[in-house]
């Protein structure tokens, strides 16, 4: 029915439960200039002023409010339906009927009235109605005006934000009627209007659109709204987000006695929180903390570090190893077959180049404009051969001209493994003094950097990883002065885990406070769905 317009029938049902709709986009208007959720709220209450003052209605919206989860009279039934509001909330229909059958009295006769547009769930009401003295009418709300413009996400081109520096803050906007559409784009940064650009969008299009501003030289935390400004578009008109400019990247690196004073040299710059752990004095609390860990020419491996960077590895960690002559091969191919990757064989003294470079890594990001025929690349007298291990998810970087790896990446679990088959010595080859030496290891220790979400999206039950935060700490998320929340902390796999369940209703920017100490910004956005 393009909505029950007809004189509602005599309901005999002892208890009828009305399922009102309230998600954005039922903010759509129809052919009249009347939203579609308006349309759902007279229906309900021609529903409710029609029935006597015995029978009982339960009210269902997508907010799991207590007030919409117990028995009304029509009357009070009729005055709670004219309270609803759009919500941002968009449970499965799945879940709403689940909602209902939990309530109902099956031994009653009930009838259910859905009022919705039934995006994308037409399929969800098959076998509904589970028992016989169930009757069910489906109100379908229909727009004919489909000219929404969604701002569906935004990122950044370089994953590092400093003071200061110029950010190109990339968005992706969709057009989801047919005809070519020019709407006011805003960036706000702090509260301060950045940028307002006029963007055309094609029809039934996803494009890329581009804002420049620079970071602010004397603040840390950085909140951001993006706009769209257009008569007739009224939800999915704005998108959050928040970072840090004094975030550090976490990088460690283990060695024997001494440390490689290349690596020193480069992670000196303050764009490193840069640890070092001599073998056997290693802070294995702090060690699934770091973006990158790097083995710095270890001769063994024991089951410990074995068993923290498998599961770190496992988890999402990135791991970098430097070999050396004298390792044990016993011991580091037992670990490497733990993580699928080519095992030792033995090491070779022959001189030779490296003759081929996979530009496409990610580690070479933005390092070349253009790939080149004739590049200078290392010097190798002597490396590790390997054996092939058949399970592995290798990806070569750089190769000798023999073929045999000098460089490869291996993928494992949601980690990744980086081996160089040679040491940091001068005299067994060049890499630690080649232009690409620097550019790697930066790369290698920004790639999990590239991962962390400028914000969030609100879900029934929204959890969060923030290994900033412990378990034992007292922790609140705060929003100006009318929203006070202390969520539920866990660990799993060595990560801190912040469930906010569903008790964060609006998108926008919160504070995370940690023990009295406002700690830092959360950004949330409704589902873009």
């Amino acid at each position: 029915l393009p909505y029950l317009k007809e004189k509602t029938p005599t309901i005999d049902a002892n208890h009828i439960t009305i399922y009102i709709d309230n998600s954005f986009s039922m903010s759509r208007k129809d052919n009249d200039n009347i939203q579609l959720i308006d349309h759902a709220k007279k229906n309900a209450q021609n529903i409710t002023s029609k029935l006597k003052a015995t029978q009982k209605v339960l009210v269902l919206t997508n907010d799991f409010n207590k007030k919409y989860q117990k028995w009304y009279n029509p009357k009070e039934a009729y005055d709670l339906i004219n309270e609803i509001d759009i919500s941002g909330n968009k449970p499965d229909l799945y879940t709403i009927l689940n909602r209902y059958h939990q309530i109902i009295d099956t031994t009653d006769i009930n009838s259910l009235y859905l009022f919705s547009d039934f995006q994308k769930d037409q399929s969800q009401l098959r076998n509904i109605v589970r028992h016989q003295k169930n009757t069910i009418k489906i109100g379908l709300l229909q727009s004919q005006n489909t000219n929404n413009i969604s701002i569906d996400s935004c990122y950044f081109s370089k994953p590092i934000r400093q003071k200061n520096e110029i950010e190109h803050l990339i968005i992706n906007l969709t057009n989801h009627g047919p005809e070519t559409q020019t709407v006011k784009g805003k960036l706000l940064i702090n509260n301060q209007q950045k940028s307002i650009q006029n963007i055309e969008i094609p029809g039934e299009s996803t494009i890329k659109h581009s804002f420049h501003y620079s970071n602010p030289s004397n603040i840390n935390t950085i909140i951001g709204s993006l706009y769209i400004d257009h008569s007739i578009i009224k939800f999915d008109n704005e998108l959050h987000f928040a970072y840090s400019t004094e975030e550090k990247i976490q990088v460690c690196a283990i060695y024997n006695d001494t440390i490689s004073k290349n690596l020193l040299s480069i992670f000196s710059d303050s764009l490193f929180n840069f640890n070092k752990y001599k073998l056997g004095q290693i802070d294995y609390e702090k060690l699934n903390k770091h973006e990158l860990i790097i083995l710095d020419q270890l001769s063994d491996l024991t089951e410990s570090i074995k068993e923290q960077l498998y599961q770190f590895v496992k988890n999402n960690g990135n791991l970098l190893i430097f070999l050396k002559e004298d390792v044990n091969i016993d011991t580091y191919n037992i670990f490497f077959k733990q993580l699928n990757i080519d095992f030792l064989s033995k090491w070779i003294q022959k001189k030779q180049n490296v003759e081929s470079i996979n530009y496409d890594n990610d580690v070479f990001y933005s390092v070349f404009k253009q790939k080149l025929k004739n590049i200078n690349l290392p010097i190798v007298n002597n490396y590790f051969q390997i054996t092939p291990n058949k399970k592995a998810q290798k990806r070569n970087i750089l190769n000798l001209i023999n073929n045999d790896p000098f460089l490869s990446e291996y993928k494992y679990g949601k980690g990744r493994v980086f081996i160089c088959f040679s040491d940091l010595n001068m005299q067994n080859n060049s890499f630690a003094e080649h232009a690409l030496f620097v550019p790697f290891l930066y790369n290698a220790a920004l790639l999990n950097l590239k991962k962390r979400p400028l914000y969030h999206v609100l879900k029934n039950e929204t959890i969060i990883e923030k290994n900033e935060i412990n378990k034992n700490d007292i922790v609140h998320l705060k929003q100006k002065n009318h929203f006070d929340m202390m969520p539920n902390i866990s660990t799993s796999h060595q990560k801190t885990l912040i469930n906010f369940q569903n008790k964060i209703e609006f998108s926008g920017h919160y504070q995370l406070i940690k023990n009295t100490i406002d700690t830092m910004a959360i950004a949330f956005n409704y589902n873009r769905k």
